[in-house]
C-alpha cells in the first residue's frame, strides 16, 4: 500500500479505478484491464485489484473500468453494443495516458474482455503488448453455455424454468445487454493477426481445445508469442464465495511486463486525476465513488443521490450482497435498488468491506471477514462516513452474511434508525465453531429432501460429481443443529444454540425498546426461516412481542435472489421503508 495508491475515477459514463506507483518515477507503459462479464466479473473484481496494485508497485499505471451497464457504470441506450464496450475501453486508455503521461498501453484482458482487447490490438499504433486469458474464442458459443447455465442453476435450486426469461442472456440474474449479446454471438476470434505485431502472453486453460487451438495459431504467426497455462482457472472463476486470487498468473504477467516492457523514467509532475472526478450524473442521479480510510482500512463507496435532495433524506447503507458478492452485487442488484431509491427522493451508500472487492485490507489466507467484529467495524466507518456528510435517518441493508453485521451493528449504534435483513442465517456466532465457509451453508432440511428425491442428484452421485463425504457431513450437521432447536424451547440454557438464541433476543429487544423497524425478507424453502422459528417459535408466535418487526416471503427463490422477481420484491421492500421514514420526517415536522 505505501509503494502505491488507488483512486477512483468517472468520464463518458465509465466508472474506473487507477492504481498507480506514488512519486514521479514511473514506466512509460500503462496497462489497461478489460473486465470479464457476469459471474465471472464478480469472481475477478478482487484478483483484478490484486493485479494493478502489483503492476503499479513495480511502476506500472494501471486502470480498470466497468463497461457500460455493467456494475457502476451508467446503462447504456438500447441500440449500444460490443462496439460500444470497445470504444469505452478506448476511452479508458486514453485517460491513463492523460491521468499518468505514460506512452504505450498494454492491454490485458479474461474472458469477455480477451475479446475487447483483441479489438483494440487492431486498431490502436499505441499498444506494445497485450496479456490474453482464458478468451470467449467462439461467441456463438460462449452465449449458449451462459444460456445453459443459467437453466441448469434454475433446475438446481428448483426454481421454476418458465421464470427464467430466456429473451435475455443471463446468469445469476446478472443480464448482458440485448446488442452487446447479440454482437458477442457473430464474434470469433479466428484471426490472431492483429495480436502477433506485439509481444503477447497468453493464458491457456489446459486441455481446453479452444484455447490449444487458439495458442498454435499464435505461434504459427509470430515469434513474440508466450504461452503459459491457466492452472488456476477454475479456482478463480467456479465460485463466487471461494474464489482465490491466481498468484501465479500475477507473478507471470509481471516477469513478463519486466521483460517485454522494462523501461522507467522520472515524469515531470505526480499522477494527477482530479480531471476526471469520479461522478457519475444520470436524469434523476448522481453517484460519487470515494474510498473511505481509517488508520488500518481503505474501503471503496459509491454514494446514489437524488438530483434533487432534501438535507434530511433517509440514508441507506448496502454491505455486500452476500459473502464476497462485491459492491455492485451478485446481479448488480444493489446497484439497481440505489438508483430506484434515488429516484424516490432517498440517499444510499454501497461499499466493499474488508477482504472484498475494492476494498483493502486483504486477511491472511484462511482467515475470513465473514461473521467476525471486522465486518461490524466495516459497517459502522460507513455509517460514520454518512453520518458526517448527511441529516437523514440511517437504514442498513444486508443479507446473508453482512445481515448478521447490520443486525450487531444496529443493537450497539444509536444512529441506525431502521434495518432489512435478507436471508439471514445467523444471529451469533458460535463461539466453539471456527470462522469457516464450510459451516455457513444455507440449505435447510426442506431442501435437502427434495434434492435427495431429484433424479438429477442421482444421475451426478453415480457420476462422481458430488462429494458425498461432504454432503453426509452437512447432512450431520443440520441433523445435529434440529435436534438443539427441538430442545432449546424447553431447555434454553442446555445447548449452546439455546444460548445464543437469548443472546439474540436480548439484541431484538434492544430494537425493539428503541422502536427501530426491522424488515425481514427471506426466500421460502432458506435456512434463514428454520432459525426465525427457533428464535420466535413455529408459527412465529412471539414476534407478537415485536411491534418493530414485519417479515415478508418470497416464493420460487434462491437464497440469492437470483429471478426477476425476488429481487423486484426486495426493491420493492426498500421503496415502501424509504416512503415510511420520509412520512414520519413529514409528520414529525408537522
Amino acid at each position: 500500500m505505501s509503494e502505491t495508491d488507488t483512486c477512483p475515477v468517472a468520464y463518458e459514463g465509465l466508472s474506473a479505478l487507477v492504481s498507480y506507483p506514488v512519486g514521479r518515477v514511473r514506466c512509460e507503459t500503462g496497462v489497461l484491464l478489460c473486465r470479464p462479464w457476469g459471474r465471472d466479473e464478480v469472481c475477478c473484481r478482487k484478483f483484478y485489484r490484486t493485479l494493478a496494485d502489483v503492476l503499479a508497485a513495480s511502476g506500472y499505471p494501471t486502470l480498470r473500468f466497468d463497461y457500460s451497464g455493467t456494475v457502476d457504470s451508467l446503462d447504456p441506450d438500447a441500440d449500444e453494443g460490443l462496439e460500444d464496450w470497445v470504444r469505452g475501453a478506448e476511452k479508458s486508455a486514453d485517460v491513463l495516458k492523460d491521468i499518468s503521461g505514460c506512452e504505450r498501453i498494454v492491454v490485458f484482458g479474461l474472458g469477455l474482455g480477451a475479446v475487447v482487447s483483441h479489438e483494440l490490438a487492431g486498431r490502436r499504433h499505441d499498444l506494445s503488448g497485450a496479456i490474453i486469458a482464458a478468451p470467449i474464442v467462439n461467441g456463438r458459443r460462449y452465449i449458449r453455455e451462459i444460456n445453459l447455465l443459467a437453466k441448469m442453476l434454475y433446475e438446481t435450486e428448483h426454481i421454476p424454468l418458465n421464470l427464467l426469461d430466456t429473451r435475455k442472456t443471463s446468469v445469476l440474474g446478472n443480464v448482458m445487454p440485448g446488442k452487446v449479446a447479440e454482437d458477442v454471438s457473430r464474434k470469433k476470434l479466428d484471426d490472431p493477426a492483429t495480436l502477433t505485431q506485439i509481444p503477447l502472453l497468453f493464458f491457456s486453460r489446459g486441455k481446453n481445445k479452444s484455447d490449444c487451438s487458439y495458442a498454435k495459431d499464435l505461434k504459427a504467426r509470430s515469434r513474440h508469442v508466450t504461452v503459459k497455462e491457466f492452472h488456476e482457472f477454475e479456482d478463480l472463476t467456479a465460485e463466487v464465495l471461494t474464489s482465490k486470487v491466481p498468484f501465479d498468473l500475477i507473478e507471470s504477467c509481471l516477469g513478463w511486463m519486466r521483460e517485454t516492457q522494462p523501461a522507467r523514467k522520472s515524469f515531470p509532475a505526480p499522477v494527477n486525476a482530479d480531471k476526471y472526478p469520479p461522478v457519475l450524473t444520470a436524469d434523476n442521479f448522481t453517484e460519487t465513488a470515494a474510498f473511505v480510510e481509517t488508520r488500518k482500512k481503505k474501503l471503496l463507496t459509491v454514494t446514489t443521490r437524488p438530483v434533487s435532495c432534501s438535507p434530511d433524506a433517509p440514508v441507506f447503507i448496502f454491505g455486500n450482497t452476500g459473502g464476497y458478492d462485491h459492491h455492485g452485487g451478485l446481479a448488480r442488484d444493489s446497484v439497481t435498488a440505489a438508483r430506484a431509491l434515488a429516484e424516490a427522493g432517498a440517499i444510499s451508500i454501497r461499499f466493499d468491506g474488508s477482504n472484498t472487492g475494492d476494498s483493502y485490507p486483504d486477511l491472511p489466507a484462511g482467515e475470513e471477514t465473514l461473521y467476525s467484529e471486522t465486518s461490524i467495524q466495516d459497517f459502522k466507518n460507513i455509517v460514520d462516513f454518512a453520518a458526517a456528510r448527511f441529516e437523514g435517518p440511517i437504514t442498513l441493508v444486508g443479507r446473508c452474511s453482512s445481515a448478521y453485521s447490520a443486525f450487531h451493528l444496529a443493537a450497539r449504534d444509536q444512529r441506525v434508525r431502521q434495518l432489512i435483513l435478507v436471508n439471514q442465517l445467523k444471529y451469533i456466532w458460535d463461539p466453539k465453531v471456527p470462522v469457516n465457509l464450510k459451516y455457513m451453508g444455507h440449505r435447510s432440511t426442506e431442501e435437502y429432501k427434495k434434492r435427495l428425491l431429484d433424479p438429477q442428484i442421482f444421475k451426478r452421485l453415480f457420476k462422481g460429481q458430488i462429494n458425498i463425504r461432504a454432503a453426509s457431513l452437512g447432512i450431520a450437521r443440520l441433523l445435529k443443529q434440529r435436534t438443539a432447536e427441538k430442545i432449546t424451547p424447553f431447555f434454553p440454557r442446555m445447548t449452546s444454540l439455546g444460548r445464543m438464541r437469548l443472546e439474540a433476543l436480548d439484541m431484538f429487544e434492544t430494537l425493539r425498546d428503541r422502536n427501530i423497524p426491522v424488515h425481514i425478507f427471506c426466500t421460502l424453502g432458506d435456512e434463514s426461516i428454520n432459525l426465525l422459528k427457533v428464535h420466535f417459535g413455529p408459527k412465529f408466535e412471539a414476534f407478537s412481542q415485536f411491534r418493530n418487526i414485519s417479515y415478508s416471503t418470497i416464493g420460487d427463490s434462491d437464497h440469492c435472489l437470483m429471478p426477476d422477481h425476488a429481487r423486484h420484491a426486495l426493491t420493492d421492500l426498500l421503496l415502501k421503508a424509504a416512503h415510511s421514514l420520509q412520512s414520519t420526517a413529514t409528520r414529525s415536522q408537522s
